[in-house]
Parts: structure tokens; C-alpha cells; sequence
């Protein structure tokens, strides 16, 4: 029976090498897939090497959500685990495997908001832009008020409860109940938040 024919890479590991060491905090050292390919496990193909070795094998390829599965063992901050999880996010947008893609509607929206560099998945930058062009929610304006303020003003913020809009159903005035249409598309609909997100100058069918 050829060795590699055992499913468990470690156990190929170490019935040709001997036991797998520990580091000096007790963790115990990873089996890496030199090709990559998790179901070659040909001995020639497993290195053994630490935790932190591991994860600067796959930084390097650029592989960044096995980076953040082996930086659950390692000692990094919140803040670098979070420009990973960006750049994982980056990556699987820009070739099109990212779960966001699965709907065609959420595909072709996704895919405009990407190109115009305003999707949240862009990472902080995006923040930075609504910051500075004054559209971000929480922005303070010199009179101490903002875009969520003003929602607050207006009945329509959603932490006001559901006094406030079982209110608003009673007198019509529920953005459910608002009817419109785009002068965009010519799309006529009754949920005025769908017209201020999707519809007006932000039309989302007027090139799908």
C-alpha cells in the first residue's frame, strides 16, 4: 500500500518523519501543502513548519483567508485582521467567486457599485469618500445636526420603535405608502427608500 493513500496528511507526515514538534508556547508545528492542493497529500508534497512560518508562506501567495484561519492561532490585532478580511473581500470580488454575486439583481448592482469604488467591501476608503463629499450618516454638520438626525426629525429613523410607525401607517405618511417614479428608468413603485437608494440620479437600471 503506498503511504499517501491515508487521508489525514498529518499522520503521513509523521509515520515517515516521526512526531510533529511544538514551539516553545506549546503549539504544535502545521503541515503545509506545498502545491497548494489539500488533496495531494504525496509526502513529497508536506513540509512541516510553525504557525507563524505558515502564515507567511500564504501572506506571500496573497492566500488571505487561510491567513485569517491561521491567525486565529497567533497573536494579531483586530486592526490587521481586519485589512486581511478586506483584502480577502477584494479578492473574491475581483474574481467574481464573492457570495454577494449569487443573485443577478445583487450581481449587477454589486458589480456598478465596485466600478464606481463606493461598495462597503472596498474597505475604509469608501468611508472616507462619504466623509469628505458630506453624504455619511453620521456626519456632523457645523449646526451639530447630520443625515441621521435628520431621520430622527422626520419619524423615519428605525430606532424611534414601532409606535413611531404604526403612526405613520394610520396618518399615510410611511415611506411604505409614498408612491413614485424614476425619470430615469420610468420604474414606478410605493417604498420611497427604494427610490432614494436604487432610483433619481442613483438609477441602478438605466444601463443594465
Amino acid at each position: 500500500m503506498t503511504i499517501y493513500t491515508e487521508t489525514n496528511y498529518r499522520k503521513i507526515y509523521e509515520q515517515l518523519n516521526g512526531p510533529i514538534p511544538k514551539d516553545s508556547f506549546g503549539r504544535s508545528y502545521e503541515i503545509h501543502h506545498i502545491d497548494g492542493n489539500h488533496s495531494n497529500n504525496d509526502p513529497v508534497n508536506l513540509i512541516c513548519v510553525s504557525i507563524h512560518e505558515h502564515y507567511d508562506i500564504h501572506y506571500a501567495q496573497g492566500d488571505w483567508s487561510a491567513c485569517l484561519l491561521i491567525s486565529n492561532r497567533l497573536q494579531i490585532s483586530p486592526e490587521e485582521k481586519s485589512r486581511i478580511a478586506t483584502l480577502e473581500n477584494q479578492k473574491r470580488v475581483a474574481t467574481g467567486t464573492h457570495h454577494f454575486f449569487g443573485h443577478a439583481f445583487a450581481a449587477a448592482r454589486n458589480k456598478k457599485l465596485i466600478a464606481e469604488g463606493t461598495h462597503n467591501f472596498l474597505g475604509g476608503e469608501v468611508q472616507h469618500k462619504r466623509i469628505v463629499a458630506g453624504t455619511h450618516n453620521f456626519l456632523k454638520r457645523e449646526d451639530g445636526t447630520s443625515l441621521a438626525s435628520d431621520k430622527v426629525m422626520q419619524g423615519k429613523h428605525h430606532l424611534l420603535g414601532g409606535a413611531v410607525q404604526r403612526k405613520q401607517l394610520v396618518s399615510g405618511t410611511h415611506p411604505s405608502q409614498q408612491e413614485w417614479k424614476c425619470e430615469v428608468c420610468g420604474k414606478v413603485g410605493k417604498h420611497r427608500a427604494a427610490y432614494t437608494r436604487f432610483h433619481g440620479e442613483k438609477c441602478r437600471w438605466a444601463d443594465i
